[in-house]
C-alpha cells in the first residue's frame, strides 16, 4: 500500500508485510531488524507484529527517500528470515 498524507510536509508512505513462519519468528525477526537507527535520514522506519506477519511502516519525505528505505528495510527482512530459517535448519 503506497499512500500520500498531508501533515505539514508532504510525505509518502508504504507498508511492507513480510509473513513468517510463525508468530515467534514473526518477533524475532521483528527485533532483529529494530535495532539500527537510520541517522540523517529523510525516512522513518516502524516495525510491528500481527500474528505470524512482520509489518514495516515506512514513511519518507519522498518517493526517492522511500524507495531507497524500502530496499533496506527489504534487505533487512530477508537476512533475519535467513538466519532463522538456517538456525532451524541446524537444530535439526
Amino acid at each position: 500500500m503506497i499512500g500520500v498524507r498531508q501533515s505539514g510536509p508532504v510525505s509518502v508512505g508504504m507498508e511492507i508485510r513480510a509473513q513468517m513462519g510463525d508468530p515467534r519468528e514473526a518477533e524475532i525477526a521483528c527485533r532483529s531488524v529494530s535495532v539500527g537507527e537510520r541517522p540523517g535520514s529523510k525516512s522513518t522506519v516502524s516495525f510491528k507484529t500481527d500474528g505470524d506477519t512482520l509489518v514495516a511502516i515506512v514513511t519518507a519525505e519522498d518517493v526517492g527517500a522511500l524507495r531507497a528505505t524500502a530496499n533496506s528495510v527489504l534487505r533487512e527482512i530477508k537476512i533475519a528470515d535467513d538466519a532463522i530459517v538456517e538456525i532451524a535448519r541446524r537444530k535439526k
